[in-house]
Formats: structure tokens, sequence, C-alpha cells
């Protein structure tokens, strides 16, 4: 199976133009990783106005992590409503949009490449938060991904036993259909890891540095993560 996917001419090359000012999602315990992709719920007012600016200009957006925000409340309004942001956050694309009937949007995200976090600037006039962005340290992350080896069996493994001791199963069949590259990206973003865990995935400089990090986490995760309790009386 080639690891190696014909380039989507919707998205940028190492050599093309990236945005200098990226519009912010923050959202706790979400990884989205370059040639990723990501579901996302939209119905908070200021990111329902972020989404409906990011379709009528390039359908860009960055999601980032908030330091120290628990990811039940991140897309919630609770707590500190101006989070502190982890430096490093991932630039993706609205490839998949649909309206609910509620007015929530549903959308799909794909990561195109890492960016630091610069200067903030002015809040835009929905309320959303908007950046400096530099992509100098990333722009491999635009280039397609070359073949390499990867231990499936052993990924594969760390993230079963890890889905099992928190009482669910996992979709074998489906992880089977991917190539390497789709393989790696779909059990880090699926894995159930804190915030700060996902974080350090995100911030790995090298695949083998993610490959290596991704691993050690499940391995950890499969002794430390306790096993559903049984509630009923």
């Amino acid at each position: 199976m080639s690891d190696t996917a014909p380039a989507n001419p919707f998205d940028p090359g190492p050599e093309d133009p990236l945005p200098e000012v990226v519009d912010l999602f923050p959202l706790a315990g979400v990884l989205l990783l370059p040639g990723g992709r990501v579901p996302l719920n939209i119905f908070e007012p200021r990111y329902l106005s972020l989404i409906g600016d990011a379709l009528g200009r390039g359908r860009l957006i960055g999601l980032v992590q908030p330091r120290d925000v628990a990811p039940a409340d991140s897309n919630r309004g609770a707590g500190d409503p101006h989070p502190t942001l982890y430096r490093i956050g991932c630039l993706g694309r609205i490839v998949v949009f649909q309206e609910e009937e509620d007015g929530r949007f549903v959308i799909w995200l794909k990561g195109l490449a890492r960016f630091r976090l610069g200067a903030e600037l002015p809040a835009a006039e929905g309320g959303y938060r908007r950046v400096a962005a530099d992509f100098s340290d990333f722009r491999h992350d635009l280039a397609p991904p070359a073949p390499f080896d990867l231990d499936r069996a052993r990924l594969i493994q760390g993230l079963d036993m890890m889905i099992r001791r928190q009482g669910a199963r996992l979709d074998h069949k489906a992880l089977e259909k991917l190539d390497n590259a789709e393989l790696l990206s779909a059990v880090a973003m699926v894995a159930p890891l804190a915030p700060n865990e996902r974080q350090a995935l995100l911030e790995a400089p090298t695949r083998a540095d993610l490959i290596e990090t991704l691993m050690t986490l499940l391995e950890m995760g499969t002794f430390e993560t306790p096993p559903p309790s049984d509630n009923r009386q």
C-alpha cells in the first residue's frame, strides 16, 4: 500500500504562500496533525462567525489548544474566555461543511501545517482571536509524505489495549485499510490522551519523534488508564 497520496490541488505546497495572520479556534483535548482530519461541532456564536468568515476567504483556520483548560469546557464558554494558548497550533482547511437546522455548523478540518503563534492581534469583529503566524519551522509539513516503516501491529495493539480499558472497542478492519501515514495520524488523534500529551505529539520535531512519543504514551496508558468503574447496583 502506498504512503504517498496524490497532491490535492486545493492544498498549498511547500513553496506556496501561507497566511501571515491566522484566525484561531482554541479547543482543548483535540489534536489535528498535518494530513489528518478531525470533525468539529461549532455552536458558540464567535466560532460560528469564525467559520462563516473562513468559508469566504480560503476556508483556513488555526486549531490550537488552550493551556490548563478542561476539554469539556473549551467550547462552552466556561472558565476563562481568553485562556493562555500553547505556542504551536495547526493550520487546517475546511473540507466538509454542513449547517444544521438548529444553527450549528458541523465541519471536517484537514490539517495542513503547524505554525508558531506570534503576536496576538485585535479580535475580529465576530469576537474570535487572531494571531500573527510563523510557518518557517514547519514548511516541510506541506510536502507529500515519503514512505516510511511503521510497526503497525504494535501501534494498533497499544491503542486497542488503551481503548479496551475505557470499556470501548476498536474497529480493526477500518484501521487495516489505512496506509502508514493515515494510520499514524488516526491513532494519534483518536487515542484517549491528556491535552498536554496531545500537544507533545503535535510538537514532535520529526515523524520518527512522533512515532516514538506516541508509542510511549500508548504503552504508558495501557498500564495507567484505570478500567471503567461498574456503577450498576
